[in-house]
C-alpha cells in the first residue's frame, strides 16, 4: 500500500513538472512573439518597410526560433516556436502588431 501512494505521489509530482515546463515554454514563446512583433511594427512606423523583418539573432535575445516574419500593409505578423528541451518538443506562438486603428479589436475590447 505504502509502495502504490510512493509510485501514485511520483507520477503526481513528473505531471506536474511536466505542466510546469509547458507552461513556462509558452510564455517565453508568447513573450517573444509580443516583443518581436512591436519592435517590427516600430521599424515599419520608422519607414524601414520590408526590411524591418528582424533576423533570427532578435528571436535568440529570447530563447526562441523566428518561424516567420509576414509584413501585411502596417502590420507585422510574427510566429516562434520555444524549445522545452526536457521533451524534445516545441511550442509555438504568434503575435500581430501595428497601429492601433490598422488591428481590428474583438468585440467589446476596450481601445
Amino acid at each position: 500500500m505504502a509502495a502504490m501512494a510512493v509510485c501514485l505521489l511520483a507520477a503526481l509530482l513528473v505531471g506536474v513538472f511536466v505542466l510546469i515546463k509547458g507552461a513556462s515554454a509558452m510564455q517565453r514563446g508568447q513573450t517573444a512573439a509580443d516583443m518581436i512583433a512591436l519592435r517590427t511594427a516600430q521599424r515599419l512606423a520608422d519607414g524601414s518597410g520590408q526590411d524591418a523583418c528582424p533576423g533570427q539573432a532578435e528571436a535568440d535575445r529570447y530563447g526562441a526560433e523566428l518561424e516567420s516574419c509576414r509584413i501585411d500593409g502596417d502590420e507585422a505578423r510574427i510566429q516562434v516556436s520555444v524549445l522545452v528541451p526536457e521533451f524534445g518538443l516545441r511550442v509555438r506562438a504568434s503575435a500581430v502588431a501595428g497601429p492601433a486603428d490598422a488591428v481590428p479589436l474583438e468585440e467589446g475590447s476596450a481601445r
